[in-house]
């Protein structure tokens, strides 16, 4: 999204791909070559991580947000191992959002 896309505060509508070719030496084992500076290599992995950090504890305030009824789901789902569409529907519905 970043390298490919663009999609970067700093680098607005910009594609920092790699370009395949040869590697030197044993220097770049992809075989890829970067055409940008380590620094910019460095903010895109910063940024990366970021984004990845943001997701993963958006997630988390999720599902510790709807832990009653995960309990529930789960609580079910071990007494009877399945639930159909209209037991799951039950229990969302019983849900307080």
């Amino acid at each position: 999204m970043i390298n490919d896309y663009g999609m970067s505060e700093k680098y607005r509508n910009i594609v920092l791909q790699s370009r395949a070719g040869l590697a030197f030496l044993g220097d770049n084992p992809t075989g890829r070559h970067r055409e940008y500076a380590e620094t910019t290599q460095q903010y895109l992995a910063d940024t990366v991580a970021r984004i990845i950090n943001e997701r993963y504890q958006a997630v988390k305030d999720g599902l510790y947000s709807r832990e009653e009824l995960l309990r529930r789901v789960t609580q079910n789902l071990l007494e009877k191992e399945t639930l159909n569409e209209e037991e799951f529907g039950e229990l969302l519905g019983q849900a307080v959002v």
